[in-house]
């Protein structure tokens, strides 16, 4: 009931993200409109991910919760392991990286890019004199 209470109070805050929610009964609700820059497919998880951070953060401001989304989001359509992209799919990813102001981690503070110095590199292939 709390955590309905908390998701009741935060109902603004889902339309400003263009999400519509209903109350239904007394401690659930439905979801009736979802904006097009959810994935097809992560629909709930990206929802949970929502009520998740205002369970915890309680009062968030738009901000916080816009900044939280954008970072779930940009990992969620990340490059994974296993998924091979093409040459200009490499270059236009590092085209975009290098217009970030910081293209050093994710959102959520990974490292993106490193520095191997030649002397690490050689010592990884045990090249080292």
């Amino acid at each position: 009931m709390s955590e309905a209470l908390i998701i009741e109070q935060n109902l603004p805050l889902f339309n400003e993200l263009g999400i519509d929610i209903e109350k239904f009964g007394l401690s659930s609700f439905i979801v009736t409109r979802i904006p097009n820059y959810f994935s097809k497919g992560d629909e709930k998880e990206i929802l949970n991910t929502i009520f998740q951070f205002i369970l915890t953060n309680r009062k968030p401001t738009n901000a916080e919760l816009f900044k939280d989304l954008a970072a779930t989001l940009a990992c969620k359509r990340s490059i994974k392991a296993n998924h091979f992209i093409n040459n200009y799919e490499i270059e236009k990813l590092l085209e975009n990286l290098e217009r970030c102001d910081n293209p050093y981690t994710c959102p959520h503070g990974r490292p993106v890019i490193i520095h191997i110095t030649k002397h690490e590199l050689e010592q990884m292939f045990k090249r080292t004199l």
